[in-house]
């Protein structure tokens, strides 16, 4: 029997409808761009056919984009196809352009694979060949047989594509044969460990154990530490370790010192730690390395209970990067705080005085302001003046600025002396990466955007970057849109300006925390900032404890409140839900007879009811001032200062209200 074609018509557009790419035939492709074609491909996950129609359009930078993410998925194979067409196309692509920094990489790479010469291969300009990989060309035609550039490559820190490259040519060529076992045994080491297979690497450790030629190498340890974490014999392996530090040259017996001082430290044997990391010091290879050691000396002296304070007032005129100390700063300021240890603050304070960053001199000078005004130690007026107006000079734009500020000149006139734009330049970049960035928030491809700033966000103006943090917060995504100006925030050329603070302390759901702020009598702008604190306006995020929502309520709390408010099953990630009981939980917390202020009402939504009765029979005299120093919770002691800093924040961006009048209502002490 005969089909008619009205018959099979609606069959056809069914089928049409079920898979769309199948619409798109090479004679559709004709008509569009190369810059549609490389977004075709990314709604279909990189189809490499598209790619290539797109890199074959040769229209900068999306051809240039198009044949780099080709490149790619042909390299990260195991066993890459030939590299002919590619190496064709990036020939006339780099002739008709010139050459881009980010496909440097792969370009060296398809020039090996293709048999080619990095050092002259025509995909590259002058200087760009990468000398390794000429030396593995040179290896694979016969025309090299020293191995000392494949160790020196081993020998640095490599990643998972580079090693797997290596390894397939090494193999492609017949050469595994030809290298010394040492070489091709650590090369598979690494690449197991970078796997996180630690129990598949301990036999070949065990082999390179007895190889001077990788085990003199300071890599060889940073390489190896991680998978004696989980080594059933790693005592006797730590202990054969060090009985060989004396014959090895400085940076590979500091290596051995610090990796194996780590092991210890994991193992909590803090004194035998403690030993290895001092005799570390001085073979230390630069200043970053000694520094690392330094804090993890000072660290583990920490837990074995030595006075922290008194080691930090010693080993200050040694270190090199000063901020790099500031978490033990801000411990040992809390501990001495909790504690009442005013002398050993004092000293402290001299010291960072002399050698501390500008935040570790910001909170001792502050710690012993507050103590000298509260008469745990004694401070002439004219040095605490000097103190507070060294705090307002060095202008770090924390809370201590603030406060400082307000006790020194009678307001706050950091936010109010900030631009109101986002840069004096408004240049936004026109490279090829800043394009791209734009071309993907124009089209709203969001999980590209944001692999592409993960890439080369460090590398954008900031401006740019601006742009991208509005698109993500017109998206929802405010917290990721937080992350990104709190990242750009902390470049050395950035100057915070109003414009900023609108994105790193966004305003949402303002209806309904206003209502429930207003039934149970809570401060909005310190809700609001509870909320950005916990979770960055993110309605379903989830904490790894468990905690839900907006306010990150953990849902044993949030039934018994539940129940008071008829909202029994509630969907805690439905917001008006979450700040509900986020309010009333926050409400119940100040009518208990302990919670007398912001300051402690933070504290206990942070850290715990429970803990704040134990630290007010500790610090209950104390003024709120000094309280939120002295809580012994790092996370919690930054969250209350968060909250105030934030509430002043919120009080000025969207009601207008001067800092100090809420900086004297959530801390009355500083209006004395």
């Amino acid at each position: 029997m005969g089909v008619s074609f009205k018959q099979i018509l609606p069959v056809f557009f069914f089928f049409l409808f079920l898979f769309p790419g199948c619409s798109e035939s090479p004679e559709d492709r004709g008509h569009l761009s190369a810059e549609e074609l490389y977004f075709a491909s990314l709604d279909r996950g990189f189809v490499e056919d598209l790619l290539l129609d797109s890199a074959e359009a040769m229209v900068e930078p999306w051809s240039g984009l198009a044949l780099y993410e080709l490149s790619l998925s042909y390299l990260d194979r195991p066993v890459p196809p030939s590299l002919g067409k590619i190496s064709r196309l990036w020939k006339k692509y780099t002739a008709r352009y010139g050459y881009d920094g980010y496909s440097r990489d792969v370009r060296n790479q398809i020039s090996l694979l293709s048999n080619q010469d990095p050092l002259e291969s025509p995909l590259l300009g002058e200087g760009e060949g990468d000398d390794f990989y000429s030396y593995l060309y040179s290896l694979g035609k016969g025309k090299a047989r020293d191995f000392e550039p494949l160790r020196a490559f081993l020998a640095e820190e490599r990643t998972e594509r580079e090693l797997n490259l290596l390894l397939h040519y090494l193999g492609s060529r017949g050469l595994m044969d030809d290298i010394p076992r040492p070489y091709s045994e650590w090369l598979t080491v690494k690449l197991l460990l970078l796997k996180k297979e630690y129990g598949a690497a301990e036999g070949k450790i065990s082999y390179l154990e007895n190889e001077p030629s990788v085990n003199g190498l300071a890599q060889y340890y940073r390489d190896v530490w991680r998978a004696l974490l989980s080594h059933g014999e790693r005592r006797s392996l730590l202990t054969r370790w060090e009985y060989r530090a004396d014959i090895l040259d400085e940076e590979a017996r500091w290596s051995l010192l610090f990796y194996s001082a780590l092991c210890r430290r994991s193992m909590n044997e803090f004194t035998r730690s403690a030993e290895l990391l001092k005799l570390a010091l001085e073979p230390a290879p630069g200043e970053s390395e000694y520094d690392r050691t330094l804090w993890y000396y000072l660290d583990v002296q920490n837990k074995k209970g030595a006075n922290l304070s008194s080691l930090l007032v010693e080993w200050a005129p040694l270190w090199h990067d000063s901020a790099f100390y500031d978490d033990l700063v801000e411990t040992t300021v809390s501990d001495g705080v909790y504690r009442g240890d005013w002398k050993g603050l004092a000293r402290l304070q001299e010291a960072m005085a002399l050698y501390g960053s500008s935040h570790s001199r910001d909170i001792t000078s502050w710690v012993t302001v507050t103590g000298s005004e509260s008469r745990y130690l004694y401070l002439s007026d004219e040095e605490v003046a000097r103190r507070l107006e060294g705090i307002v000079e060095r202008n770090e734009g924390s809370l201590f600025t603030l406060m400082a500020e307000y006790l020194t000149e009678g307001k706050v006139s950091y936010y109010s002396n900030l631009r109101s734009d986002g840069e004096t330049s408004r240049d936004k970049s026109s490279d090829e990466k800043a394009l791209v960035l734009s071309g993907l928030i124009e089209r709203s491809y969001t999980a590209a955007a944001r692999k592409w700033y993960d890439r080369y966000g460090h590398e954008l103006a900031l401006e740019v970057l601006r742009d991208y943090a509005y698109y993500l917060r017109r998206q929802g995504d405010y917290l990721e849109s937080i992350r990104v100006m709190g990242k750009a925030s902390r470049r050395e050329d950035y100057v915070v300006s109003r414009e900023d603070l609108t994105l790193l302390y966004p305003l949402e759901y303002a209806g309904p925390i206003e209502y429930w702020c207003g039934e149970y009598g809570i401060s909005q702008p310190f809700f609001q900032a509870l909320i950005k604190t916990e979770s960055g306006y993110d309605k379903d995020i989830v904490s790894y404890a468990g905690a839900v929502g907006l306010s990150q309520l953990m849902p044993t709390t949030a039934e018994d409140h539940m129940r008071r408010l008829g909202l029994e099953g509630a969907d805690l990630t439905e917001p008006d839900v979450n700040i509900a009981l986020g309010t009333r939980y926050l409400n119940w917390l100040y009518e208990r007879e302990y919670i007398d202020s912001p300051v402690l009402a933070a504290a206990a939504y942070n850290g715990g009811p429970g803990s704040v009765r134990k630290w007010n029979r500790t610090m209950g005299g104390y003024p709120r001032l000094l309280y939120m120093e002295g809580i012994p919770y790092t996370q919690t002691r930054d969250y209350v200062k968060s909250l105030v800093q934030g509430a002043v924040v919120y009080s000025f961006l969207y009601d207008n209200r001067p800092p100090e009048e809420v900086l004297s209502e959530l801390l009355p002490e500083l209006a004395g």
